[in-house]
C-alpha cells in the first residue's frame, strides 16, 4: 500500500517535517490501525496547517475503506479537520482557513484501513508506505513499527526508503511483539519510507467474497458497466424509434392549391369584396370563362392610332354558352357575340333622318369579336349581366338585399345615361 502525505506548498528551505513516526497494528479481520505522529515546522512563513493524503488501494489492488478516528495535538486536544476524495486518495485537511501559525506543531492522526493485508501464496503480508512519496518538503527523521496479532511471529520483514520504487534498504529490528524500522538519513522531497512484514497464513480471516469496498474494476465487472448499459439504451431507443419515431409514408411533394369557395366567378367575388359590380369587372370575367374553355383570346396585329400603335385582342367562341351555370355569364356571352347594329354618332344621325341602322358591328359572324369593337357597345347592354350577378349573390345567401350596392348602381347608371344622352345630342348638333 502506498500512503501519500503533503504539506501546504513550501517555499522556504527551513520548512520541514522535523520527525515522522507511525505505529501499525494488524488485526485478524484483515484491517489495520495506524497511529501517526507528525512534527511539522512552518519555517519563517505562517501556515494554516497540513494535508495528509492516503491512497485507499492496497498493495494487491483491493479497495480499502479509510476511517479517520481522530486528529489531535500531543496533549490530546482535537484539531479541526475535513476529509474528502482527491485524485483517488482520501485527503485529511487539518487546520483552519482563518487562522495561521508560525513554528512547530505536532499532529497525531489515527485511522483504520480495511482489506490492508495482502494474502499471498506462501503467507500473508502487511506492506505499507508509511509516509508516502509526495511530500514537497524534507522529512528529517522517520520511524515506524508494526505489531502483529497476538501470538503471531513475523516470518520476514523489510524496509525501503527513497523515491517511489526504490529498493534501498533501511534499518530493521525484529522483536517478539513488534518490528521497528527507521531511515538512516533524512528523506528529501518526494521520498518516502515503506515497510513490509510477513507472517503465516491462518492468522487473519481469508477473503471469501469481494469486499463491499472493492473497486468495480478490480473485480472484473468493469466491462459490464462500460458496455451493457449503453447497449441496453441503444436497443430501447431503436425499438422506440421503430414503433413511434419513423416518419409516416407521405404522398410525395405536397403542393398547396387555392381556389375561391362555392365556385364563385370574378363578377361575384367583386360584388362580395368591393360591394359593387361594374363594367371594369368584365375583363376578369372574360378571362375566367376562357379558362373554362368557352372562348379563346388571341392577340391580333397592332392597329395604328395616330402616331402610336395599340394591340388588339380577338375573342373566339368555342362552346355553346347555353351550358354555362350562371345566368349572368350566359347574358354576358349573348351581349358579346349577339349580332347588333353599330351604335355611333353617324348611325344616330341616320336614325334621326328616318333611315334604318346598319347591322354590321360586334359579332358579325357570331363566333368572333374584337375587344376594340366594345367601344360602341352602350353601357345599358352590360348593365343587364351585372343585375343578374346581384340577383345570384342574393340567391346564394351572400346578401339579404341589394341595399347600398343597388343604390350605387342606380345612381351610376342614371349619371352615365344622362352623360351619354348629352354627348350624343352635342355630337349630332356639331355635325349637322
Amino acid at each position: 500500500m502506498a500512503g501519500v502525505a503533503s504539506a501546504q506548498t513550501p517555499t522556504l528551505r527551513k520548512e520541514a517535517i522535523v520527525s515522522y513516526s507511525a505505529h501499525i497494528t494488524v488485526h485478524t479481520d484483515n484491517s489495520i490501525t495506524v497511529a501517526e505522529t507528525i512534527q511539522y515546522d512552518t519555517g519563517a512563513i505562517p501556515r494554516h496547517g497540513i494535508y495528509r493524503d492516503i491512497t485507499h488501494t492496497s498493495s494487491t489492488g483491493r479497495k480499502m475503506a479509510i476511517e479517520v478516528a481522530s486528529v489531535t495535538n500531543e496533549h490530546g486536544q482535537p484539531y479541526p479537520y475535513q476529509t474528502s476524495n482527491v485524485s483517488g486518495k482520501i485527503r485529511i485537511k487539518i487546520g483552519e482557513a482563518n487562522q495561521t501559525f508560525t513554528g512547530e506543531r505536532t499532529y497525531k492522526i489515527q485511522y483504520r484501513a480495511t482489506n490492508a493485508v495482502a494474502q499471498l501464496k506462501d503467507g500473508d503480508e502487511i506492506y505499507w508506505n508509511v509516509t508516502g512519496n509526495e511530500w514537497a518538503i524534507p522529512i528529517k527523521t522517520v520511524a515506524a513499527s508494526v505489531t502483529l496479532p497476538p501470538d503471531t511471529a513475523p516470518t520476514q520483514s523489510a524496509c525501503y526508503y527513497g523515491p517511489k520504487g526504490s529498493t534501498t534498504p533501511c534499518s530493521t529490528t525484529a522483536g517478539s511483539i513488534a518490528s521497528t524500522f527507521s531511515a538512516p538519513t533524512l528523506l528529501q522531497p518526494k521520498e518516502g519510507l515503506t515497510v513490509a512484514v510477513g507472517f503465516p497464513k491462518g492468522v487473519v480471516t481469508p477473503y471469501t467474497t469481494p469486499s463491499p469496498n472493492t473497486s468495480t474494476f478490480a473485480t472484473g465487472w468493469w466491462w459490464f458497466f462500460i458496455f451493457v448499459p449503453p447497449l441496453i439504451t441503444l436497443t430501447l431507443s431503436l425499438l422506440y424509434w421503430w414503433k413511434r419515431g419513423r416518419d409516416p409514408k407521405g404522398r410525395g411533394v405536397i403542393i398547396a392549391q387555392y381556389d375561391v369557395p362555392d365556385e364563385l366567378t370574378p363578377f361575384e367575388v367583386a360584388g362580395i369584396i368591393k360591394q359593387k359590380v361594374s363594367a371594369k369587372n368584365i375583363a376578369a370575367e372574360i378571362i375566367y370563362l376562357a379558362t373554362k374553355g368557352y372562348l379563346k383570346i388571341r392577340e391580333v396585329d397592332e392597329r395604328p392610332r395616330g402616331f402610336m400603335s395599340t394591340k388588339d385582342y380577338e375573342l373566339e367562341l368555342l362552346n355553346d354558352y347555353a351550358t354555362l351555370p350562371n345566368d349572368f355569364d350566359r347574358m354576358l356571352f349573348e351581349k358579346l357575340f349577339k349580332k347588333r347594329p353599330q351604335f355611333t354618332l353617324a348611325s344616330l344621325k341616320q336614325l334621326l333622318r328616318g333611315k334604318q341602322l346598319e347591322t354590321a358591328g360586334v359579332g358579325d359572324e357570331g363566333k368572333t369579336v374584337r375587344v376594340s369593337d366594345f367601344k360602341n357597345v352602350p353601357y345599358a347592354d352590360m348593365r343587364k349581366p351585372i343585375g343578374l350577378v346581384l340577383a345570384a349573390l342574393i340567391q346564394k345567401g351572400y346578401y339579404k338585399n341589394l341595399g347600398r350596392i343597388k343604390n350605387n348602381i342606380n345612381r351610376f347608371a342614371l349619371f352615365f345615361g344622362i352623360a351619354f344622352f348629352f354627348l350624343t345630342v352635342m355630337g349630332f348638333l356639331l355635325t349637322s
